[in-house]
């Protein structure tokens, strides 16, 4: 069962059905909301009018460590708390709590493999597909000297970001490409913000499931002649991954069909004009 975008009114039609099922099944209101992929407002009133009363024995329920430890293994695999408490089987609401607990900031987004910049300086700023990269590096178990070799960066550039984004959980891409903006003296204005006609064919893009590579390929194949125009596949994602906010944000997701801010696993490849007149 897909998950619903937050704050959404469209419910998934075969949802209802999935929740009642589950709900029959012994599971708490909660534990089959998040089954089903609806909130636990919606559930209820679900359960209301089926006249399926709630059941006091879910209250303060424990889960068992074998639960336990598959939802952590999710969140830790890069899953999203929703996503974990699927499949450990427990309510969204304690999977929020034990995050809450312990501490732990969630994974960034896993991005398509990113070759280094051999034009790029050892010792220039990290891009935010460079960060994300030097996060999954870590979390598979490389040592800070060995991700610098394979990014082709210097090793006091990587000890530098990996404080700039230190968490209690590890290092987060997102935590360092937020501090690092804020750190700009002059902070430019956001390139998809400042032309309107480009974000246009952006959001268009992502509405039929193009990867930013692709976006940005066809942008240089329609526009040949249009710097404005043009954009890169480093911006896109920074709109996607790097807690957007504001109307750019409201946009960015609109475009998504699934209203979830994931890696669309395509082809880096520019589209030809037989696959954009297909779509």
């Amino acid at each position: 069962m897909g998950f619903r975008k937050q704050g959404s009114k469209e419910v998934p039609g075969p949802a209802r059905e999935v929740f009642l099922e589950a709900l029959r099944s012994g599971l708490s209101q909660s534990a089959a909301a998040t089954v089903a992929g609806v909130s636990h407002q919606t559930g209820c009133q679900w359960a209301g009018a089926a006249g399926i009363a709630a059941d006091n024995r879910h209250h303060g329920l424990r889960y068992s460590a074998a639960a336990r430890a598959v939802f952590w293994a999710a969140m830790h695999s890069g899953g999203s708390t929703t996503e974990a408490a699927l499949l450990a089987g427990v309510s969204e609401n304690a999977a929020l709590r034990w995050v809450k607990q312990a501490g732990y900031v969630p994974r960034t987004p896993v991005l398509a493999v990113v070759e280094p910049d051999r034009s790029q300086r050892p010792r220039a700023p990290l891009a935010f597909t460079e960060r994300c990269r030097l996060e999954e590096l870590l979390e598979t178990g490389y040592t800070p000297e060995r991700a610098a070799g394979l990014l082709q960066r210097h090793r006091d550039t990587i000890g530098r970001e990996l404080v700039r984004g230190a968490t209690g959980s590890g290092y987060r891409a997102r935590v360092g490409q937020d501090v690092a903006e804020q750190k700009r003296t002059r902070p430019k204005p956001r390139r998809l913000e400042s032309r309107p006609a480009l974000l246009a064919e952006v959001l268009q893009g992502l509405e039929h499931k193009h990867s930013p590579e692709q976006i940005a390929g066809r942008l240089r194949q329609d526009f040949p002649d249009d710097p404005e125009m043009w954009v890169s596949h480093e911006t896109i994602y920074q709109a996607l991954y790097v807690q957007p906010r504001g109307e750019l944000a409201r946009l960015v997701k609109t475009a998504l069909r699934t209203g979830r801010v994931r890696r669309n696993h395509t082809a880096a490849t520019p589209l030809t004009a037989e696959a954009r007149s297909a779509t």
